[in-house]
């Protein structure tokens, strides 16, 4: 030995022996563990593996390297509203990204609608409802109708000019007024026809004295005689119930004809051929009443109304112009009238009253208990202020007080369920109990008191004269077991019935006996048509409160705009004149119906100026015929003025709502020309909507008002058929997935996918797909390339011109959408007697069984390590299948499922349990990619100490999951066989295959594993899976085993298999195997002489100074992107004897 290696074996020695002397004495082999990363994800790192100590002797080393490592992978597809991934990334021809925001759609090739310029108005009734046949009543002018001018002698004698019209002779002036009802005007009476109009419902009145209702009408109908006719007749209906029942009614003097056999029996009618009014001539303008007083129904009866009713035979045989009907009402002549009052009839009552109003009543022998009644009409301040007492008195000097201490109206009336403050609005019953011991001659008076605080003579917030306290219809009846016996009453019908006076000091003494004026007199309501109200067909006006919409012209007497956009007509908050105050009104459209699936836009001109945060409108939409109503708007930027916060008793309150403070046209100020306003209906589409305009104001401050003008739902008429192509989209070594997209496909409209080479061809096979569709059989295919990449095409078409489909996602990663919106359009399959409501989307089971739904698998061609739901549903289940083991059943939860083990294919099961609906599901697997092409190098020297292998073209393979060969045929049979060969210490899955024939009917393949075959019968455009079981590939596996090299010290055993497809006909196809999932867990092992080496090697390298206790073991690590590897390892050392 030299010198040089003397010295170097002296140091190796030296340094030893100190690092022995600095470490404790070891008993036993130590078991290092990996400390390099759990899972690799990255291309290329080198990492610290172990952790030894440097003064150790390893023994032993391994590594594992598992195949079930992964990483997440997402294929990010199209989407609205994503940044980047939009569908604006694509080539558009005939479609449209900006019609429904972001979303794919047909383009407009125009668009059309219903615009109401209200140009074309007619009256309609205010008060009275037509019924039965529609488009019988109408009313109008009846000079307005068209004929010669004749004189006529009418069935009664009399001469009356008349029009030959409709067959006959019609009036040529209104009894009243000019306008009248009619039946079909400037036309005869259609045959068939059953038709009414039916008469407000009034409330009976509380005293009942010729209750009468009149009419004045016109009749000219078929009829065969004027006595006992079996033709047309008209007859009185009356209903005591509010509407519910009708019974035939005879007017005085009875209606002198019968009518048809043929005709419906009313109620209260004497059987067929019942009586009613019929004339062979005109009969000209006549007067008929009906009395009521002795009806019998009126006894029970709620209220009172009557229709007035016309039949026509379906065989009648002369045209007859029909009935002409004016000056309809009740009237009842009721309680003679009579009442004392206290106040001021034409204004405020007198400050600073007291004074009285003294009854005389003998009220001896009466013994059980006693109540005063009344019926009181008050306007009063009341609170502390201002009230009225009754007092109670047996000397005329003490007096006993029956109302509350305060008085009343006081701090409120409570009657009836109702507390009335200061202001009765009419007449009220009030009553109060008399006490005990006045069973004698006694005196009862009504006090009334006022303070002496000028200007506050009045109730409510305003002077409404008459101001203060009518009195009426004053009783005292003795009470006993519920039973009312009157002992006396004042009916106030002269001024002797009562004595009055001041009271102490007071100078006022405003009592009075008004004898025209009482409760329960004299009551009328009659009605000439003359306020029917000029609107366009199918708009109607209701006014609660106020004034409000009329329809007409505008001119040069109005406070704003002189003209209407449109010209002539428009609607406005009463037209040439400021708004009033307390009005409230509201307009309300036809209903409009939105073609499903339709892009639609609201439109209307207008101008308002109201006051600021207090008066103004708003529109309002209803999608159930009226019935209920939502504020519209509120979310679309300056498209109200401003927010109602003032007044909490506005129906506004809370509302945005225009009032003209922030238009730059068409509001308060200089510019007084009308503004369009827009807004998007398309969330209408398939529903048929209603338009409310409703316009509020307070007590102050009135302004130009509110002016409506071109209002009309536009729709979209959409191209028949547009397409959309991708980006180049670049597949990954496993390929592309599947297609599938969340969208709305209403009836008539279609959607369909085309996969594309990278030069824009079609590629055989994917050529107008239906969803999903399935790529992952695409990378091996001999005609693309699928290093160029491909695009994808969708075509949308129509056949109904109002409507397209919508796309709101396109997803590439074999997610699965179902919604009622496309049911038919993504591959599911749903048991026929579930309900689909396309309009909100909705499938729901309305049935009292348990209903299936079945949907297309996602075939992966990487591992699917769970599934994440997104859902809208209630009461439907949800199994998932993996790799055809069921691995969830359970309620659809928005949330994850992570699966035991990885699959590649899923399949899936909905059940709907009875009542259940679904309106969204959203599957989305979470995939995961395994290792590619990995590689190891232990020490980092240089020397890869395993490495998976490569395919003999040379690319990385991935380590645990195979993607096999494919077999195609062009015009021959589709024979052969597919060989693959898989590691034989691996635990086999399965293996999945994917058959596109391209050509063919009812052709049957035939896919052989060993002993267990598939049979699949498929024609051309179908798309079949094959799968077998890893305990079927090793039951056909071969028997004799390869090897091949994973590095320099490691080897690895393979079994070759085969899959043997033939087809039953010649056929264009080809069958794809499209993976094979294992799990392999790999050993790299007897890596201890190595390890020992590199620490020898340290120690030799380093001064003794310098040596580190620890020493870390440097692996470098190496995949293709987008894979990950599960590591773990072990360093095993023997001891050193310290000489502690």
């Amino acid at each position: 030995m030299g010198s040089v290696e003397s010295r170097r074996s002296a140091v190796s020695l030296a340094m030893l022996m100190l690092v022995m002397s600095m470490s404790p004495l070891l008993i036993q082999a130590e078991e290092i563990p990996w400390i390099g990363p759990s899972t690799f994800l990255l291309e290329e790192a080198t990492v610290d593996g172990f952790e030894i100590e440097s003064n150790g002797t390893v023994t032993d080393a391994w590594v594992l390297l598992d195949s079930d490592g992964s990483d997440l992978f997402s294929a990010p597809g199209w989407e609205t509203g994503k940044v980047g991934r939009n569908f604006s990334n694509g080539l558009i021809d005939n479609t449209s990204t900006t019609l429904f925001p972001g979303e794919l759609s047909l383009d407009n090739a125009a668009n059309h609608g219903r615009i109401h310029d209200f140009e074309e108005l007619e009256y309609r009734f205010n008060q009275w409802v037509p019924g039965g046949t529609t488009s019988v009543w109408e009313v109008m002018d009846p000079s307005s109708l068209s004929g010669n001018v004749v004189t006529i002698n009418t069935s009664f004698g009399q001469t009356q000019t008349a029009r030959q019209n409709g067959g006959g002779f019609a009036p040529r002036h209104a009894t009243d007024g000019s306008l009248i009802a009619l039946t079909q005007s400037d036309q005869s009476l259609d045959s068939g026809v059953h038709s009414w109009i039916e008469s407000p419902i009034h409330s009976l009145p509380n005293y009942i004295s010729n209750l009468t209702f009149t009419l004045d009408h016109w009749l000219h109908i078929w009829t065969d005689s004027d006595s006992s006719g079996s033709g047309a007749g008209a007859w009185i209906e009356a209903s005591f119930d509010g509407g519910n029942t009708w019974n035939w009614v005879e007017p005085e003097g009875g209606y002198g004809n019968t009518i048809s056999s043929s005709a419906p029996v009313p109620n209260g009618a004497n059987g067929t051929g019942f009586p009613a009014w019929a004339s062979m001539n005109a009969t000209g303008w006549q007067r008929s009443q009906i009395i009521f007083d002795n009806h019998p129904m009126l006894v029970n009866a709620s209220s009172l109304s009557v229709r007035l009713v016309i039949w026509t035979p379906i065989t009648q045989s002369v045209d007859r112009p029909g009935w002409f009907v004016d000056r309809v009402g009740f009237e009842n002549d009721g309680h003679p009238p009579g009442a004392w009052f206290h106040g001021n009839l034409n204004g405020e009552y007198a400050a600073g009253a007291e004074s009285q109003l003294v009854l005389d009543a003998n009220l001896s022998g009466i013994s059980g208990p006693l109540v005063f009644q009344y019926a009181a009409d008050f306007d009063m301040e009341g609170d502390i202020y201002d009230n009225w007492h009754v007092d109670i008195s047996d000397d005329g000097v003490n007096w006993t007080s029956i109302t509350p201490t305060l008085g009343l109206p006081g701090h409120g009336v409570y009657i009836n369920g109702t507390t009335i403050i200061d202001d009765s609005n009419g007449w009220v019953s009030l009553q109060h109990s008399i006490p005990t011991g006045f069973n004698t001659s006694i005196q009862i008076r009504f006090r009334f008191e006022s303070d002496f605080t000028g200007g506050t003579g009045f109730g409510g917030l305003t002077v409404d004269p008459p101001e203060g306290l009518a009195l009426d219809d004053v009783r005292i009846v003795e009470v006993i077991s519920g039973n009312e016996t009157e002992i006396i009453r004042w009916n106030f019908n002269d001024s002797t019935t009562a004595n009055h006076s001041r009271i102490g000091n007071s100078l006022v003494d405003q009592w009075q006996f008004l004898p025209n004026v009482g409760v329960n007199g004299p009551w009328s309501d009659f009605d000439s048509f003359e306020d029917s109200i000029l609107t366009p067909i199918g708009w109607n006006i209701e006014t609660p409160n106020g004034y409000g919409w009329s329809f007409g012209e505008l001119n040069s007497t109005g406070p704003d705009p002189n003209s209407f956009p449109g010209g002539g007509n428009g609607a406005g908050i009463l037209l040439n004149s400021v708004y009033r105050q307390n009005s409230l009104s509201h307009l309300y459209s036809p209903s409009i119906p939105i073609p499903l699936g339709s892009r639609a836009t609201l439109q209307f001109d207008h101008f308002i100026c109201a006051e600021s945060g207090w008066d103004g409108g708003a529109l309002y939409v209803s999608t159930d015929q009226g019935h209920t109503w939502s504020h519209f708007g509120s979310h679309i930027p300056d498209w109200y003025d401003s927010m109602q916060y003032n007044n909490s008793l506005s129906p506004l309150y809370g509302k945005m709502a225009w009032d003209g403070s922030r238009q730059k046209g068409g509001g308060c100020g200089t510019n007084t020309s009308f503004v369009q306003k827009s807004a998007d209906f398309s969330h209408f589409a398939g529903r048929n909507i209603m338009l409310r305009f409703s316009f509020f104001s307070d007590t102050y401050f009135e302004s130009s008002g509110w002016y409506i003008d071109n209002v009309g739902i536009a729709v979209d008429v959409f191209e028949e058929i547009g397409n959309w192509t991708s980006p180049l989209i670049f597949a990954d070594s496993l390929g592309w997935g599947s297609i599938d997209i969340d969208a709305k496909v209403p009836e008539g409209t279609h959607v369909l996918a085309s996969v594309l080479d990278s030069q824009g061809s079609p590629i055989s096979g994917f050529i107008n797909q239906s969803f999903p569709v399935h790529l992952a059989d695409l990378n091996g295919l001999s005609s693309i390339n699928s290093d160029q990449g491909i695009h994808l095409r969708l075509q949308l078409s129509t056949t109904h011109e109002h409507r397209t489909p919508r796309i709101n996602e396109i997803s590439i990663n074999g997610s699965r959408f179902l919604s009622g919106f496309a049911v038919n359009s993504t591959g599911w399959e749903l048991d026929p007697s579930l309900a689909i409501q396309q309009t909100e989307g909705v499938i729901s089971n309305p049935t009292f069984m348990t209903k299936r739904v079945e949907g297309s698998s996602i075939i992966s061609e990487r591992r699917v390590e769970g599934i994440q739901l997104e859902s809208i549903s209630a009461g439907v289940m949800i199994q998932v299948i993996a790799d055809g083991q069921q691995v969830h059943s359970g309620m659809i939860n928005n949330g994850t499922i992570s699966f035991f083990r990885p699959a590649t294919i899923l399949s899936f099961i909905l059940d709907f349990q009875p009542g259940s609906e679904l309106e969204y599901l959203a599957i989305r697997p979470i995939l995961s990619t395994p290792s590619i092409g990995p590689s190891i190098d232990v020490l980092n020297d240089g020397i890869l100490d395993w490495k998976w292998p490569d395919s003999p073209s040379g690319n990385p393979l991935t380590y645990g999951l195979l993607q096999g060969p494919v077999l195609e045929s062009n015009s021959n049979h589709l024979n052969g066989s597919m060989n693959f060969s898989l590691p034989d210490e691996a635990d086999w899955r399965s293996a999945s295959l994917l058959i596109r024939p391209n050509s063919g009917t009812d052709v049957t393949y035939s896919i052989r594993s060993g002993s267990s075959v598939h049979y699949r019968t498929l024609s051309s455009g179908d798309v079949s899976l094959v799968r077998f079981d890893g305990s079927i590939l090793r039951a056909s596996q071969s028997s004799t085993l390869s090897s091949i090299s994973m590095g320099p010290n490691h080897n690895m055993e393979m079994r070759d298999l085969e899959i043997i497809v033939n087809s039953s006909d010649i056929v264009s196809a080809s069958i794809s195997l499209i993976s094979v999932d294992y799990h392999l867990e790999t050993n790299l092992s007897n890596l201890g002489p190595m390890i020992e080496s590199y620490r020898l090697n340290y120690l030799n390298s380093n001064s003794v100074s310098s040596i580190n206790s620890l020493l870390r073991i440097p692996v470098h690590l190496e995949q293709e992107q987008g894979g990950g590897l599960i590591f773990d390892g072990k360093v095993i050392q023997s001891p050193l004897i310290s000489d502690e």
